[in-house]
């Protein structure tokens, strides 16, 4: 983000940087609170078992599953790479170790947040490289 961020943007990332932290502590109810209850989530292909999700309960759930697999996963610092009134387009990597498998998992997520009303996701879709999350920014509608 620019050093001209504005106050939006200041709010978005200390709100967005918040759920990071409460998804590292596995409270995926607090991470993901600012859903809405009909949002769109669509996960990375890299992810695994990734499905459409829609709304709060089912991203939860699907993160809940996901922590009892891999026990230790952990997001990396996240990338704010633009801040808009009805965008916001984050990257991250994310580790971890599957409870059983023993097979480390090293990826990198880049998410296209689209907002609302007063701030409220409406959609939230996953690319497994800045890359394609930058190319695609372009023709997300907002």
């Amino acid at each position: 983000m620019s050093a001209a961020e504005s106050e939006l943007g200041r709010d978005l990332r200390n709100r967005y940087e918040e759920g990071n932290r409460a998804w590292n502590e596995g409270d995926f109810k607090r991470a993901y609170e600012a859903l809405g209850d009909d949002t769109e989530y669509e996960l990375a292909s890299t992810w695994p078992q990734s499905q459409p999700l829609r709304g709060r309960a089912e991203v939860v759930k699907f993160f809940e599953d996901f922590r009892e697999t891999f026990p230790d996963a952990r997001a990396g610092p996240v990338d704010f790479v633009e801040v808009s009134e009805r965008r916001l387009i984050v990257g991250f990597p994310v580790i971890g170790t599957g409870r059983t498998s023993g097979v480390r998992i090293e990826m990198e997520v880049w998410q296209i947040w689209e907002l609302g009303q007063r701030g409220i996701p409406t959609r939230v879709k996953e690319y497994p490289d800045r890359a394609a999350a930058l190319g695609a920014a372009g023709s997300v509608s907002g």
